[in-house]
């Protein structure tokens, strides 16, 4: 039952989504599982965070205490992301230690190199964040993946690598992990994964004022979310989750593009406003150590 209300999430039925995954916990109550009800409220969570019910899903994530590792830490990178999404950033640097701790007492694994690349990504969210110590985190993330030889987890380790040079406007060297990220991606065919490292690919290419380049990888992005939404359903929820909060916004604003003229021009004064669509933090200029990820 619960699976069914995770596929219903996921298709964006939001209201029989809830339903059959709060007849799902009150099963899981009678029968005491605790691994069940755990696992039920953090679909819960997700799918109040996708009805826009913040407090809802914040309770949800916060009472996801007795299930496993993978569900509790799965709640609490979930619980940080929603917290920034607030602004109650307060309350997420206070979280954000407890996250960094278990972290890092898990062994290499694919699942826990997704959950260090998905804590940057958040952590690059808040206004007091540390680089340096966000570019270690995704170093480390890296070295692991490859010491795995999982390829999958080494483009999504190295493309938000390369989204954090892009946050400090180092183009060049975020344009080349973005480019390896992709590269990585598909070639095991992850295209769930490459379409973010198109999209990357994109914003870099406008930033250095190559609209060519920009296009070009917008329109890959289009091409690929297109035969992705046909399989979405076939996703690992454990993917589905960030998945459709980073690629949905892309492909609405990418169609829109196409539904539009095709001129390079129409297509450049678009560009433009690509940023409101995107709704990444202003870069600052901070001098990183270039982590030579791609050689």
């Amino acid at each position: 039952m619960r699976s069914l209300g995770v596929t219903l999430q996921v298709v964006g039925d939001l209201e029989r989504s809830q339903q059959i995954l709060s007849q799902s916990l009150a099963i899981a109550k009678q029968v005491n599982s605790t691994a069940d009800i755990a696992e039920t409220l953090l679909r819960l969570g997700n799918t109040a965070r996708a009805r826009e019910d913040f407090k809802a899903a914040l309770k949800f994530y916060q009472q996801t205490s007795s299930g496993d590792e993978h569900t509790q830490l799965e709640a609490l990178l979930n619980q940080l992301s929603l917290l920034i999404k607030t602004q109650q950033n307060q309350a997420a640097l206070t979280l954000l230690p407890q996250i960094q701790a278990r972290l890092a007492n898990l062994p290499p694994s694919r699942w826990g190199i997704y959950l260090q690349v998905n804590l940057a990504a958040n952590w690059m969210k808040l206004s007091s964040s540390n680089t340096k110590d966000i570019a270690q985190l995704l170093a480390k993330a890296v070295k692991q993946a490859r010491e795995l030889t999982d390829a999958r987890a080494e483009s999504y380790a190295l493309g938000e690598l390369g989204h954090l040079y892009e946050q400090t406007q180092q183009f060049s060297e975020a344009l080349t992990l973005t480019q390896t990220a992709l590269s990585l991606a598909q070639g095991v065919q992850a295209e769930d994964i490459a379409v973010n490292w198109l999209w990357q690919q994109g914003r870099i290419g406008k930033a250095k004022g190559n609209i060519e380049v920009a296009i070009t990888a917008y329109e890959q992005a289009v091409n690929s979310l297109t035969s992705l939404r046909q399989d979405l359903l076939q996703l690992n929820p454990d993917v589905q989750f960030s998945f459709r909060n980073k690629v949905e916004p892309v492909y609405a604003y990418l169609t829109l593009w196409r539904s539009r003229s095709s001129s390079e021009s129409a297509l450049a004064q678009r560009l433009v406003k690509s940023e409101s669509v995107q709704k990444n933090h202003q870069p600052r200029s901070l001098n990183l150590e270039y982590y030579q990820f791609h050689q």
